[in-house]
């Protein structure tokens, strides 16, 4: 949701002359394929705009910031140091519990270097 608020921000002005410029076609009068050509220049600039800036506003998905987040599961029970699989990959962790047993859900909270620090998944109920 974040990431939509701010590209409206970027294509608010875009948004302003665009709605400016039909209400002065319509208040004048000018032929309906005039209209409707400002209307599709418009919706290809602001999706020309939506593959540009997109990405760039989306959370990383790789390196230490895209792990962030991530859930796995226990290999080796945690108690501080163990290790977790997460998206198929081994790694050692270390639990911010005290002890996790093997077969538990985890959350990633930090990377340093290739060590993780996890804590217990809590389940919704």
């Amino acid at each position: 949701m974040r990431s939509l608020t701010k590209f409206l921000l970027i294509i608010i002005d875009e948004l302003l002359i665009g709605c400016f410029l039909i209400f002065l076609l319509y208040h004048f009068g000018v032929d309906i394929w005039v209209f409707w050509l400002v209307i599709v220049i418009l919706a290809s600039l602001i999706t020309f705009m939506a593959y540009i800036f997109l990405p760039h506003l989306k959370k990383p998905v790789t390196g230490a910031e895209g792990m962030i987040g991530m859930t796995g599961v226990v290999m080796e029970t945690l108690n501080p140091e163990g290790m977790v699989r997460i998206r198929g990959e081994l790694w050692s962790a270390e639990s911010t519990d005290n002890m996790v047993d093997r077969g538990e859900k985890i959350v990633v909270e930090k990377v340093n270097g290739l060590n993780l620090l996890v804590k217990k998944l809590k389940k919704d109920n």
